[in-house]
């Protein structure tokens, strides 16, 4: 695996485009942001309720398990980790990843790209009114990575949602 990590990394780099992904749909195990330097093991999570939590390890991000896989034809792969407000969260520095930047999901049969085109932070009303659009099961397929955003002392007022688009021809 780290062989092919490696070679979509600099192919990538040298074609600023998509690299091409290699086995099929499949269980995450590892979410990587290279221009952001995040590489993130990445476990199965289920909703509880209406609510998706990530893993209780800050250092672990979650794939949403009710949604697609990686490498799936339609629907969203969500994952989701935390940004903790003194430092030391998975996903602290996601807001700062750019349009265009490279996010690569491991999986059991191989690697998925996808290029970010909208990093957007919602405060909690927004988040609730689009959360039915950000945890879709069909439509295009897409990535969606989810964080909190904006620590008011006791609490976070939002989530950052990054969206990307696979580099198969139906996204």
């Amino acid at each position: 695996m780290l062989v092919v990590s490696a070679v979509v990394l600099t192919s990538y780099a040298q074609a600023k485009r998509i690299p091409p992904n290699a086995g099929g749909a499949s269980i995450p195990t590892v979410t990587r942001i290279p221009t952001l330097g995040l590489t993130v093991p990445t476990m199965s999570i289920v909703e509880q309720g209406a609510v998706l939590d990530p893993p209780a390890d800050p250092q672990r991000a979650g794939w949403w398990a009710g949604g697609a896989l990686p490498g799936a034809e339609t629907g969203s792969v969500v994952i989701t980790a935390h940004k903790l407000h003194g430092g030391g969260g998975a996903f602290d520095t996601l807001a700062k990843v750019k349009r265009g930047a490279l996010v690569t999901i491991g999986t059991e049969a191989g690697v998925q790209n996808y290029e970010v085109v909208s990093v957007r932070n919602y405060d909690r009303a927004e988040f609730a009114e689009r959360a039915g659009d950000f945890f879709r099961t069909d439509g295009k397929h897409r990535l969606v990575l989810i964080t909190c955003y904006d620590w008011n002392g006791t609490d976070w007022n939002g989530n950052t949602v990054v969206i990307a688009r696979s580099n198969t021809p139906e996204a």
